[in-house]
């Protein structure tokens, strides 16, 4: 499930969550609030539109602005 293009993991055990924020605390996706934990649904919609413009730096990239050339073939 999506709720403003964020995906929605139901059910993940207390426990399990407080684990797995504790071991990745230091990476991107957890310090910048991109991968994070609410209690209902409500709470995700609001958080996910807070994050709405975040970027995540695992955005596509636009190849019209690729600043490299295809490899030849020799």
């Amino acid at each position: 499930m999506l709720i403003n293009g964020f995906g929605i993991t139901r059910e993940v055990p207390a426990d399990l969550w407080e684990g797995f924020a504790k071991t990745f605390a230091d990476q991107p996706l957890i310090k910048n609030g991109v991968v994070f934990a609410v209690t209902d649904e409500k709470s995700a919609a609001d958080a996910s539109k807070e994050r709405a413009d975040q970027k995540t730096g695992m955005e596509q990239l636009d190849p019209k602005k690729q600043q490299t050339k295809p490899d030849k073939e020799e």
